[in-house]
């Protein structure tokens, strides 16, 4: 199992060190599971500590809701202070994790700065990896969150001035809030399953302030030199619309795609016409 690997870790390094670094290294055969997780992420050595990153899954498996509160506050720095390759190798941990719905309400409130942080790391590799975490993390944070926290993040990504790789990132980011946006209380926001019209609740005024600013910047997004963010933009152009309502959908979504059916470049004319057939 997971500990037995830990065990020969321990046993492999306790050769070389010091009676007390030995001490600090040896796990108490009568400790429960839970314990000697938590004696590895606190005194174990580096290799230890990631083995137990990069396979917590398994332990929110075992160890149910009391592990994230338990050891996020644990793995999150060791995640943030990692080389790229090791960040980028435990995003999937994390991926898997929410997809699995191992993180409860409260672990993604824990979880959600340190995935903000990632988005808007200059190393596109890394934004990249945790993209897919954040999209399922907006899934379970507070309405209050999505309108100021996330929005913000999703237009700083935006803005003209960035690189087209966070402007890709953000076209992603811009179509699933406005969808989680107008959704608020649902539990699912499976494309496949989800009706053409959000059904109730009714968005806040906040809210609807909200939706418009995401449909604004994403037919800004629409007009983007580059390419490969108006093609980007048109995939998404789906959950906008259906965020932010038939009225405005029906008019300046629409127009949008009509305009982008003429688009110069052939992929962004083919995405256009993919979101007008769904």
């Amino acid at each position: 199992g997971d500990f037995d690997v830990l065990d020969n870790f321990e046993k492999v390094h306790k050769a070389t060190r010091s009676a007390e670094e030995i001490e600090s290294l040896t796990i108490d055969p009568g400790m429960s599971n839970m314990q000697k997780v938590h004696q590895l992420l606190t005194k174990g050595l580096p290799i230890q500590k990631e083995s137990i990153i990069m396979t917590f899954h398994r332990y929110l498996r075992d160890f149910k809701e009391e592990a994230p509160s338990r050891f996020l506050p644990l793995i999150l720095p060791a995640v943030r202070d990692g080389s790229p390759a090791f960040q980028i190798q435990a995003a999937e941990m994390f991926r898997i994790s929410f997809q699995e719905g191992l993180f409860t309400a409260e672990a993604v409130r824990l979880l959600y700065p340190t995935l903000s942080a990632f988005l808007q790391q200059h190393d596109e590799n890394v934004s990249l990896a945790y993209l897919d975490s954040m999209l399922m993390c907006l899934e379970l944070l507070p309405r209050e969150m999505l309108r100021k926290e996330v929005l913000e993040l999703a237009m700083s990504k935006s803005e003209v001035f960035e690189p087209a790789s966070s402007r890709l990132l953000a076209c992603k980011l811009l179509g699933r809030l406005a969808l989680r946006i107008a959704r608020c209380g649902l539990t699912s926001l499976d494309p496949a399953s989800s009706p053409i019209i959000p059904p109730p609740p009714t968005p806040t005024s906040a809210e609807r302030a909200a939706l418009q600013a995401i449909m604004e910047r994403s037919l800004a997004l629409c007009q983007d030199p580059e390419y490969e963010i108006r093609t980007a933009m048109c995939d998404e152009l789906e959950p906008v619309a259906r965020g932010v309502g038939v009225e405005l959908a029906s008019t300046r979504v629409l127009t949008e795609l009509m305009r982008l059916l003429n688009d110069e470049v052939a992929a962004v004319r083919v995405s256009a016409l993919q979101s007008l057939a769904r």
